[in-house]
């Protein structure tokens, strides 16, 4: 009787140092692995790099105070500022309105068909102003260009316009225009505009 009563003893003693020794070691390593998880990737770090992500188009780097907006299949970046008007493509500073119309300094969005005249001379009559210059562009698998223009109301432009094909050509723009006066303090930020023009 006794030698039962130490067996059973022994292997109750066994059986609860085991499972202490198991429960401790297990506890041990969740608790660490968790730690080292959290150490690995911080709320700040993630944050940073979902930033990062947004704020990146392919190798271009866009402002941090900047926001994407979108016309059509097409997504770009504008200052945070600025606003579109509702029922709109068109974008433009806080400090411009458009309870007149289409404001001064503003970057409008669109696309016309080509019928009977060229591309070129349609969007002449669009921006009502011959082009100062114009640069080759391929966005999208897109044929374009940026054109600067000046046009008969006393404003410059800056425009990015690419072609579409098939039974009849469409040429969408997105044309950035500023007072001649003014135009030198927005130009760097339509090129940035118009540069981070990319396909949804």
């Amino acid at each position: 009787m006794i030698r039962i009563k130490n067996s059973a003893l022994t292997l109750a003693f066994s059986c609860l140092f085991l499972g202490t020794a198991l429960f401790v070691s297990c506890g041990g390593d969740a608790g660490k692995s968790d730690q080292t998880i959290e150490s690995e990737t911080p709320a700040a770090e993630s944050v940073a790099a979902d930033t990062g992500k947004a704020k990146s188009d392919g190798k271009k780097t866009i402002p941090e105070d900047w926001k994407q907006a979108s016309w059509d299949k097409f997504k770009f970046w504008i200052p945070a500022d600025w606003k579109r008007e509702s029922g709109t493509d068109v974008w433009f500073p806080p400090t411009e309105s458009f309870a007149m119309g289409l404001p001064n300094t503003s970057l409008h969005c669109g696309a016309m068909p080509i019928m009977g005249d060229s591309v070129d001379e349609q969007v002449k009559q669009m921006l009502h102003g011959s082009a100062l210059s114009k640069t080759p562009v391929d966005k999208c698998n897109l044929k374009g260009h940026i054109r600067e223009a000046r046009d008969d109301y006393g404003l410059r432009h800056l425009t990015l316009t690419l072609e579409e094909g098939g039974v009849m050509t469409v040429v969408n723009f997105f044309n950035c225009r500023a007072p001649a006066g003014q135009y030198d303090e927005y130009e760097e930020i339509f090129r940035k505009i118009l540069d981070s023009v990319h396909c949804n």
